[in-house]
């Protein structure tokens, strides 16, 4: 059988400054500057338990507006994650006028927190991992041969993935609907 269509993605890493002007299927992870992130030891031991805490951990650290938290596991304590979804999507927006092209959204922490050395993003900016956080540095302060096009490849793009928009976080995906409207076609044709 042969193929007509070939989905090919392209894994991007994008900044607040970085504009996307070419036509195409991305996956972007987004830089830390897109978000709020805490290392934190709790007296719980499961994530859904630990981010009912996320509000209040954050509490006084973030700008006025509506937040979003995720909560990961590490060790003995919590990654916990603070985003505004409809500040991410302006920004998006500006950086990729087409959102029909975004295929999936995904933290720099979740799909890039393997790094162990400073990587760099360009000539002003730097990733580096500090106790399990993966965060943005100036490049200025770091002294690195590592290079971001080197490390995309790695990128573990896994289930964690970035929701923005209230069908992302609908009751049924769109694959969901998609099969249940498929059966009533068939239902509906067959009787």
């Amino acid at each position: 059988m042969t193929k007509i269509f070939k989905n090919k993605t392209t894994t991007l890493f994008v900044s607040k400054s970085d504009r996307i002007e070419k036509r195409g299927s991305y996956s972007l992870i987004l830089s830390p500057e897109f978000y709020w992130i805490k290392k934190v030891t709790l007296p719980v031991k499961k994530e859904k338990e630990a981010i009912k805490l996320a509000p209040s951990i954050f509490e006084g650290f973030l700008p006025s507006g509506d937040f979003s938290y995720e909560v990961r596991k590490s060790d003995d304590a919590f990654i916990m994650i603070a985003y505004n979804k409809k500040k991410i999507a302006e920004d998006l927006e500006k950086i990729l006028p087409y959102k029909s092209d975004i295929v999936d959204i995904y933290f720099a922490q979740d799909a890039l927190g393997f790094i162990q050395e400073c990587v760099e993003i360009d000539k002003r900016a730097a990733l580096s991992n500090m106790d399990g956080i993966v965060i943005q540095v100036p490049r200025a302060c770091t002294n690195t041969e590592e290079n971001l096009d080197g490390i995309l490849e790695k990128a573990d793009l896994g289930k964690r993935k970035v929701k923005l928009s209230s069908f992302d976080n609908a009751l049924l995906s769109s694959g969901d609907i998609k099969l249940i409207a498929a059966i009533f076609g068939l239902l509906f044709f067959h009787f």
